[in-house]
């Protein structure tokens, strides 16, 4: 689970007189599993059986049904909270349609509710009706079908509102991200998916997990990364583009928890190195909420000048670390200096002399503790391997 926004109305409390759960992916089981999953595979199958794989005699229903029982989100939701609480579903329209009957219906219950929970995204698979997975590429970044008008249709109702992302690909919506209360990225999560999510939403769960990708904006933003170099992340010499910032939706590393974390106390071994050399990289993190969460402590390093163009930060090292309130943790990378090598213009892997700055941070734009090291010397020294070695104590 990643969460991506809260405004603070997550977590849900399990008391509230009435929730509405609406979207193609509440009910769902299927839009838990991936496109090489048994169901999925089997979907494949059953448009060209092959005489061997024992898909050929199996009936439509057999193929649908998932070979373990997978409850979906809205079944977990019913589940967890409290027998008080009136949940009403919704579906609003189906995963990829442009039927939007239910709109009005959706829009009632959303109205009456005192909190909403969204479950939008695609279906990951192999076949035609799929909008994810092999074989089932896009050339936009949005939510199928008409997914962004119900959503957009149910913000205008005022209420508390969770959009909780069930799909196999980034959602580029920063319309939707702007005006929705909290967002928490599920991906496609798998057979207990759906316990994960509820617990989520309901504060069973405290979530850390952290982006692997920059999610751009639109798909005309693409390609987006964090490590770019220093001229690039430009549309011109004015930086963004005319109709939208250049940053990311959302950066890479990115995810927020239920806790706030501070950061303290960076310290070096040794400003000063050669080749060879391991630096460690000490610092304090405590956790300044109210419940137990883990963060990711993410260590980033610039090479500050170079002969050719390096990076603006590279990822170097990650530790995720596990805090009660109040609780406080010292963390050491022992880095390893030759991780900065690179390959020369003669294709030689070299280290430099020069100026490393160093960055920790709770995801590649928010930077915590910076310092620096030097390596020593007055030519590049030729380095046998740059063996991503940077352990954690």
């Amino acid at each position: 689970m990643v969460l991506l926004k809260n405004d603070g109305t997550l977590p849900l409390k399990k008391t509230l007189k009435k929730v509405a759960v609406i979207g193609p992916n509440a009910d769902s089981s299927r839009s838990m599993m991936g496109d090489y999953s048994y169901t999925a595979v089997a979907e494949l199958l059953s448009f060209a059986p092959d005489p061997d794989s024992g898909f050929a005699s199996m009936s439509k229903k057999e193929i649908e049904t998932p070979s373990v029982e997978i409850p979906s989100i809205l079944e977990e939701i019913k589940r967890i909270i409290s027998k008080s609480t009136e949940v009403v579903y919704v579906k609003g329209c189906d995963v990829n349609s442009t039927d939007e009957r239910e709109f009005r219906k959706a829009v009632k219950a959303a109205s009456e509710a005192d909190a909403v929970i969204l479950v939008m995204g695609g279906r990951s698979g192999l076949t035609p009706p799929n909008t994810t997975g092999e074989f089932r590429d896009a050339t936009d970044l949005g939510l199928p079908g008409v997914q962004e008008k119900l959503v957009a249709r149910i913000l205008e109702v005022g209420k508390p509102t969770v959009l909780v992302l069930n799909n196999g690909r980034p959602a580029s919506i920063p319309n939707l991200v702007e005006k929705t209360n909290a967002i928490l990225e599920a991906w496609v999560p798998g057979e207990e998916g759906s316990s994960a999510v509820a617990a989520t939403l309901f504060g069973d769960y405290n979530p850390g997990g952290k982006l692997p990708i920059s999610i751009p904006r639109s798909a005309g933003q693409v390609p987006v990364f964090y490590n770019y170099k220093p001229s690039g992340m430009r549309s011109n010499i004015f930086v963004d583009y005319y109709n939208e910032p250049v940053r990311p939706l959302f950066p890479f590393g990115h995810g927020l928890s239920y806790s706030t974390f501070q950061y303290s106390n960076l310290e070096l071994s040794k400003t000063k190195c050669k080749t060879g050399e391991v630096i460690d990289i000490t610092l304090k993190v405590k956790n300044a909420g109210k419940i137990t969460g883990d963060e990711v402590v993410q260590l980033y390093v610039r090479d500050v000048v170079a002969s050719l163009p390096r990076p603006v930060k590279e990822l170097k090292g990650f530790h995720r670390v596990n805090l009660k309130p109040g609780e406080t943790k010292a963390i050491t990378f022992h880095f390893q200096v030759d991780q900065m090598a690179y390959y020369d213009e003669n294709l030689d892997l070299t280290l430099e002399p020069g100026t490393f700055k160093i960055m920790i941070g709770s995801s590649s734009e928010d930077i915590r503790l910076e310092g620096e090291f030097e390596v020593v010397g007055t030519k590049k020294t030729k380095v046998k391997n740059r063996v991503y070695h940077c352990k954690v104590g």
